[in-house]
């Protein structure tokens, strides 16, 4: 995992990693993650419309809240803003940008 993390040549890759492998989010579910789903008080993230349409909260590992609180507090954000977009706010980003370990990462 450290190497993967190595790898990772900006704060936004690495969050990404975060997010599925310490959460176990899907690529399509951290296209939709809204600032509003992300309850950094409570240490949890509620999944909208995940695999099967299904709702679920899971919880924030202390790595990822570290993370996380430096990725939002950072900026000025909307509630309804996408965590990660593409471009200018509030676009969000594709699913096919966010590459598997055998894409991106892996080649450098």
């Amino acid at each position: 995992m450290e190497l993967l993390f190595s790898l990772c040549q900006t704060h936004e890759e690495a969050l990404l990693i975060l997010l599925a492998h310490g959460c176990g989010l899907r690529r399509s579910e951290i296209v939709k993650l809204k600032v509003r789903h992300i309850h950094l008080d409570q240490r949890v993230i509620s999944v909208i419309d995940g695999k099967g349409s299904q709702h679920r909260i899971v919880p924030i590992c202390e790595k990822l809240w570290i993370s996380l609180l430096k990725a939002i507090n950072g900026r000025r954000l909307d509630p309804e803003d996408f965590v990660f977009c593409k471009g200018q706010w509030p676009k969000r980003m594709r699913s096919q940008i966010i590459e598997t370990p055998k894409g991106t990462l892996s080649k450098r």
